[in-house]
């Protein structure tokens, strides 16, 4: 009868786990493994009953807590920050990059515009910095939103961008995580939301005090638009969408672009560039 009840208990452990697998893939190892240790701990204990089988299937069970915990929380961080991507299903355009020596030899074979944005046209862009480095749809990846940055920089247009208080969070890749925490140094362009508010509150309302922005985000805010559509109705034409194709990354609408990801060399030099331009005396 002990040996049946094990059983059941094992098959319906392994029919949850077929069931609900895209649930496990979203916890990782840490969740699964929880779950699978406060499943099987028990069991184990009632089996095999002794002092010392007690001990390590209650010294398991409280791992498997800790660790499933582990999982829920990483499970509420991917979904918090899916909500920042596009609803739509954008299929991006076959393109055929070729390798290029430094950013600058790939922005100038990509860039559709025939001449750079100048300084006078008052273009100001908002950028939506945690939508923006979700784009691969994997792990945040910092060098989406750098390749961007260093476009803007080079066309002589002002920007701004604002991320999500949870943003750090994020980050797998402790190099680009550095990398995030080196790029809030320069406030001048980058902001961090404290508390509860969300960089859609900041970039919305930044958006109305200027007429002439554009705001690059996949995030169809839909909160506004589809909440208050007439009082929105402007914002839908000032979003501008992206695609990630290839290590290229497209922006359309008026700006129309394509750079591809910088490596390690072109990211120092685009952290040079910021630090000229965050020094330079019209600042």
């Amino acid at each position: 009868m002990d040996l049946l009840l094990t059983l059941v208990l094992l098959l319906l452990l392994a029919f949850v786990a077929w069931k609900k697998a895209s649930a496990f893939a979203e916890m990782g190892i840490a969740g699964s493994v929880g779950f699978t240790l406060i499943v099987v701990a028990p069991v184990y204990a009632y089996w095999f009953w002794n002092a010392l089988t007690f001990l390590v299937a209650a010294t398991a069970f409280v791992a498997g807590i800790y660790l499933f915990r582990r999982g829920i929380e990483n499970v509420i961080a991917k979904r918090e920050a899916k909500r920042h991507e596009c609803t739509t299903n954008v299929r991006p355009p076959t393109l055929n990059p070729q390798p290029a020596q430094s950013l600058q030899e790939a922005e100038a074979r990509t860039v559709h515009s025939p001449k750079p944005i100048a300084r006078d046209n008052k273009r100001f862009v908002l950028i939506d910095g945690t939508n923006v480095i979700w784009l691969n749809d994997t792990e945040p990846d910092i060098r989406i939103l750098l390749a961007i940055v260093n476009w803007l920089l080079h066309n002589e247009i002002d920007f701004l961008c604002f991320f999500d208080a949870s943003t750090p969070h994020h980050f797998k890749n402790p190099h680009y995580l550095k990398r995030y925490n080196d790029i809030l140094s320069y406030t001048y362009y980058f902001v961090e939301i404290t508390g509860k508010l969300r960089a859609d509150v900041a970039i919305v309302a930044e958006a109305e005090g200027r007429a002439n922005s554009l705001i690059i985000s996949n995030d169809q805010y839909r909160e506004y638009t589809a909440n208050r559509p007439q009082e929105y109705a402007w914002l839908g034409e000032r979003l501008v969408k992206m695609v990630l194709s290839r290590d290229v990354v497209q922006v359309h609408g008026p700006l129309d672009f394509r750079v591809m990801l910088p490596d390690d060399k072109e990211v120092e030099a685009i952290f040079a560039a910021l630090e000229k331009e965050a020094h330079s005396p019209k600042k």
